[in-house]
């Protein structure tokens, strides 16, 4: 059994004028979030062992605050545009790019997010399915488990385990 984490990126700060979208810091209330929910993510037993985030400045600081929660070696830690303004293929490959590892951690972006999660799972848990039915918000996390490895996942054959927010607790029904 493998598993993906599909992870939006933190709430990101308005740009500033002349600024790139590429470039948004996180917003104050994007650093909360991210730390809650790394915390989540180790509460429930969410540890990736690799980890494939966008080098959009927003992705990379989630990644920072919610680092110190997951202990990913340095090593199965990739950074790749491949993730910024892309498509369902460029996720996929992501996720298979990550092949000596039972589970996955893609940190990227909307919509692309939420589109590679609904691809990606078929179905899954009545309760996951009706919270991602409710939109897919910034420092949401999508976790899909496949009964292969990472490098056979293919559309439509993953299962939607769960569903989480930051102001998720991790003993409860993934939602508050």
């Amino acid at each position: 059994m493998s598993r993906i984490f599909l992870l939006r990126h933190a709430k990101a700060s308005w740009p500033e004028p002349g600024m790139r979208d590429f470039d948004r810091p996180l917003a104050p209330r994007g650093i909360d979030d991210a730390r809650k929910i790394g915390t989540v993510m180790r509460a429930a037993g969410y540890r990736p062992e690799s980890v494939v985030c966008s080098t959009a400045l927003r992705t990379r600081q989630t990644w920072q605050q919610i680092a110190p929660q997951l202990d990913v070696p340095e090593q199965n830690l990739t950074f790749t545009d491949q993730l910024y303004d892309s498509d369902n293929a460029r996720y996929i490959e992501a996720v298979q790019s990550a092949r000596d590892a039972d589970s996955v951690l893609i940190i990227g972006h909307n919509p692309m997010i939420e589109d590679v999660t609904s691809a990606l799972a078929a179905g899954g848990s009545d309760s996951a399915m009706r919270r991602l039915s409710k939109g897919f918000p910034t420092s949401g996390l999508a976790i899909i488990k496949f009964e292969g490895s990472l490098n056979e996942v293919s559309l439509s054959g993953g299962y939607l385990e769960d569903f989480l927010r930051p102001s998720s607790h991790p003993h409860g029904d993934g939602y508050m």
